[in-house]
């Protein structure tokens, strides 16, 4: 069976960090239809889940007590890709012969992308990234709840939820946080481990030291492993009443009701900013089009040379070179937790006021209010390099 990992041979266009997708042509000129495909995708959730309920009914008591216990389980691809590859080379498009050596350019409207694609003139790249996502995250749940019938007028409701969540974490500590007295990215690993995992590279790494930026272990930083504290008091009060008024037609009944309840901000609210951007993202390329790569230093190499590489014939792996970090840009961004984040909180509360207005008819006024608080929010942090920090 013929592997569906895109390799040099199946193209014979270059793929030096092994990328599992097909790759993508573009910039041919035929509007928007790009030859190709997506970088593919993976999302694995598994749950275990442990759940123990009791119910104790003593004297005008209904007891129900009991324990959930759950283990979260999400794996998810941040997978390095080969390409697109673009046919915007100008190597069919005619010299400007009235342009400057230091600025050459093209005459308007020569040249087409399908032709450099047929020639087998094209930019060349590859765009690197960390590895797999391993999701773990752990909860212990117990509750207890009196059902107190306290007359045959009036029953309450007291219950009391314990919430004990472990922040989420990656199964290898290879999230990212950031310290901001020593303007360090910080990883719940040692460096050596995060680099030997394949998080980042050697080069990406040593262009981020040469900005002044810098990754350091959580031991350095003074942070826990998970990068984030485990919250303790997550206590969600559940009560409740119901009360019989008067006899006869003036009979009514009154109900009301108040909880506390907390819940873990989304996955997609930061992840994507931790897998596109340096030290655990970036692109590597060779074109013949970007002046950094020129090898006179001039723009628009393509125009006016002679093709060194003809995509599919001599385009090996090694033309893109992943050591090469002159096109990484000073100013990035990633997007990382603050370590006191905790779980969004709400508050819900309802009054009923319930009567018979009729034979087999109840009327029903209610009031229902709902508060929100400790919501997480992205706050720009912009020094040297831009941070988001959920908060």
């Amino acid at each position: 069976m013929a592997s569906c990992s895109f390799r040099f041979g199946a193209l014979g266009l270059p793929n030096p960090l092994n990328a599992f997708n097909w790759p993508s042509i573009s910039d041919l000129d035929l509007g928007a239809y790009p030859f190709g495909s997506q970088a593919p995708f993976w999302l694995i959730t598994n749950y275990a889940i442990l759940q123990d309920n009791a119910t104790k009914i003593q004297g005008k008591h209904e007891f129900q007590f009991g324990v959930g216990g759950r283990y979260e389980m999400i794996d998810k691809s941040a997978n390095s890709t080969a390409g697109s590859f673009s046919a915007s080379t100008l190597a069919t498009s005619l010299y400007n012969t009235a342009s400057t050596a230091a600025s050459p350019n093209a005459v308007n409207r020569t040249g087409h992308g399908l032709a450099n694609l047929e020639l087998g003139v094209l930019n060349y790249q590859a765009n690197f990234r960390r590895r797999w996502y391993h999701f773990r995250r752990r909860e212990f749940t117990p509750y207890f709840q009196d059902n107190w019938k306290v007359t045959s007028r009036l029953t309450l409701n007291l219950g009391l939820r314990y919430e004990l969540r472990s922040p989420l974490y990656d199964r290898d500590g290879t999230l990212l946080g950031f310290d901001f007295a020593k303007h360090s990215l910080v990883t719940g690993t040692d460096v050596d481990n995060f680099v030997k995992l394949g998080e980042t590279l050697p080069s990406i790494l040593t262009a981020l030291r040469g900005f002044g930026g810098n990754i350091i272990s959580y031991k350095d930083a003074g942070t826990p492993q998970k990068l984030q504290h485990t919250n303790w008091k997550e206590l969600g009060p559940h009560l409740g009443f119901a009360y019989r008024a008067l006899e006869g037609k003036k009979a009514f009944v009154v109900r009301g009701g108040y909880r506390m309840s907390y819940y873990p901000m989304r996955l997609q609210e930061w992840i994507l900013g931790q897998s596109d951007s340096v030290p655990v993202g970036t692109a590597f390329q060779n074109t013949v089009s970007t002046t950094a790569l020129s090898p006179d230093g001039l723009p628009n190499y393509g125009l006016r040379s002679v093709p060194q590489y003809v995509a599919g014939v001599n385009t090996p792996d090694s033309i893109i070179n992943t050591t090469d970090t002159r096109l990484l840009a000073r100013g990035f961004g990633l997007t990382v937790r603050d370590p006191s984040l905790s779980d969004g909180r709400v508050q819900d509360w309802n009054l009923t006021l319930e009567k018979e207005v009729m034979p087999d008819t109840i009327g029903r006024i209610g009031y229902i209010g709902n508060y929100g608080d400790k919501q997480q929010q992205a706050v720009r942090w912009q020094r040297d390099v831009r941070r988001e920090v959920m908060i």
